[in-house]
């Protein structure tokens, strides 16, 4: 009897976290907004036309679930002044960006929404298909990535806990950040990749590492910070194995 292994679901990881970004997995946006997280948008103009004054978070909730009409007509909304009740934003943008829903992150663009170098990380980071991926890094901004921002890109992929997006990746976008030959000491870059495999199941850890470290990503134990749970001996024996 084949055991059935659980889809894995991302959480938050380096870079990510560090950037303090809007994921669809590790912000701060409510749960308890029912009529946002429904898309009723019909209830939140009833709202709105009863004077009660509705925060940002309403809009970036739209938005970090995909709803590109809701969003729409939430930015139509005045107030008694005439004044926008919500705005265009960088959080509004970066929330579109991990629904993963293009046409929304189209539409926002359109209308001249702005963008970070965090915005590619929000798609790669949240385990987006490679046909989104691919068109982000085609049609976002801010794509002139360097060594740096680029490493981000992987340590992101890696979070996610998609290898093929990894190995996408590394053979077709970044790969020319990587050394030649291994190197004794890894730098910062590296590391940031090293924390993005910490939180990753058994499962996914192994062939992750197995895959970075062929391509010559340097890796030192104590950099893997490994959650104290059920696979801990497996994976602090595995990195006893591969890593200096």
């Amino acid at each position: 009897m084949n055991k059935k292994i659980k889809p894995y679901v991302p959480v938050s990881n380096f870079p990510l976290r560090l950037a303090c970004v809007y994921s669809n997995y590790s912000s701060n946006l409510p749960k308890n907004n029912i009529m946002a997280h429904n898309g009723d948008i019909e209830g939140i103009k009833n709202i709105v036309s009863m004077g009660v004054v509705l925060s940002e978070e309403t809009i970036l909730t739209f938005a970090l679930c995909g709803n590109k009409n809701g969003v729409d007509e939430l930015l139509k909304l005045k107030k008694t002044t005439g004044e926008n009740i919500f705005n265009l934003s960088l959080k509004l943008f970066n929330c579109a960006c991990s629904s993963g829903n293009v046409e929304l992150i189209k539409y926002l663009q359109n209308k001249g929404c702005e963008e970070n170098e965090y915005s590619i990380l929000e798609i790669i980071g949240n385990g987006h298909k490679k046909e989104t991926i691919i068109w982000a890094l085609k049609n976002l901004r801010y794509i002139g990535y360097n060594r740096y921002y680029q490493t981000n890109m992987i340590a992101s992929a890696v979070g996610s806990g998609n290898l093929d997006i990894v190995k996408f990746l590394i053979n077709n976008v970044c790969m020319e950040h990587l050394p030649k030959k291994k190197i004794d000491r890894p730098n910062l870059n590296d590391i940031s990749v090293i924390c993005a495999t910490s939180q990753l199941p058994l499962v996914v850890f192994k062939p992750m590492l197995e895959y970075l470290i062929k391509k010559n990503f340097t890796y030192r134990k104590e950099n893997i910070n490994i959650p104290a749970d059920e696979e801990y001996n497996e994976k602090y024996k595995l990195i006893c194995e591969l890593c200096v």
